[in-house]
């Protein structure tokens, strides 16, 4: 009964056949059907999506030429991770990034964009929306793979991110407690696209000095005082993280963030608050709904793979072949 283990190579190459194999022929729908009774089931481009992961997983330093393992061997001496890097290895990754890709514009996979006629918002808060609710919105246009496993997946997750919204309303299933760090708020880019730590006509020095946000700061509450980090920073920023000052917005309103000691977004007892002052608004569905005594949310699955996953994927395995960016068929 006792197997050796196989080599990181051969275990991929396991991996990538079983799926070709269920890729191959029609054991996999190209794109669900009947929504109402299979949403969540796999499809083709989700396995061939995975396949791509998996492939550039394999081809990053962690398994291609690792000297980290070089010890690592079974008792017979086989080596289990190959010293030795191979360059084949980011084009087989880049081939199936390209394989997934087409196989998503086929079925109909687009990059999501919120709908503005569902709701009148300004050019900002649209973007914002753009980038919330590709993850938040249930089975939207970029999901490949979302996954449904239990009756509500994301329930749990959207009430330990969001935090006390509305002064009048303060509702204790709203936890806060998934807290980005410091230095996550310092990873985002400036508005220039530009880390913030070499942006030139960004004060990195100040970052941490408090200022007070105009009309013209958006994202930011007018007339409220808060830390130069918030200020001018790339839209990303604004739509995946919410901090003290910041804007909220939701389907019935615009709320706002205000987290100093002792105010309603804040610590004023000793559990229902971020530790780090920072809330993961990303993953909030906007159709969340509270008051003081109930609260309504719209559970969404989970999403595994996205279309935008597969592009940047892709990205990385044509920089590393030295390929020019080629145009997808989307």
């Amino acid at each position: 009964m006792k197997v050796y283990r196989q080599p990181a190579d051969s275990v991929v190459n396991y991996i990538v056949q079983v799926i070709d194999d269920a890729a191959t022929g029609e054991a996999l729908p190209p794109k669900i059907s009947s929504a109402s009774t299979e949403l969540g089931r796999i499809t083709r481009v989700a396995a061939l999506a995975i396949k791509a992961r998996v492939l550039v997983t394999a081809a990053s330093p962690l398994f291609n030429g690792n000297n980290d393992f070089s010890g690592l061997k079974n008792n017979n001496g086989q080596v289990l991770f190959n010293p030795q890097a191979d360059e084949q290895k980011w084009v087989r990754a880049r081939n199936a990034c390209k394989e997934a890709i087409d196989a998503a514009a086929a079925a109909g996979v687009k990059l999501y964009q919120f709908n503005s006629a569902i709701i009148e918002v300004n050019n900002f808060t649209k973007t914002e929306l753009s980038i919330r609710n590709a993850v938040g919105e249930k089975w939207n246009s970029e999901l490949i793979w979302g996954n449904t496993a239990g009756s509500i997946p994301t329930y749990w997750l959207q009430t330990y991110a969001c935090p006390q919204l509305d002064p009048n309303n303060f509702n204790i299933n709203l936890k806060a407690k998934l807290a980005p760090p410091m230095k996550i708020a310092e990873m985002f880019y400036t508005k220039n696209g530009v880390p913030v730590s070499e942006d030139k006509t960004w004060n990195h020095a100040g970052r941490f000095q408090l200022r007070t946000a105009t009309a013209l700061d958006s994202g930011i509450q007018e007339g409220y005082k808060t830390v130069g980090l918030h200020f001018d920073r790339e839209p990303r920023f604004y739509a995946d993280i919410a901090f003290d000052g910041a804007k909220w917005f939701m389907r019935n309103g615009s709320f706002n963030v205000q987290s100093k000691m002792d105010q309603y977004s804040g610590k004023k007892q000793s559990r229902i608050y971020s530790i780090t002052g920072y809330y993961t608004k990303k993953i909030v569905n906007w159709n969340l709904v509270f008051d003081k005594t109930t609260l309504t949310v719209e559970s969404y699955p989970w999403p595994v793979m996205r279309l935008s996953d597969l592009y940047l994927l892709y990205a990385e395995a044509l920089n590393e072949t030295g390929d020019a960016p080629a145009r997808c068929n989307t």
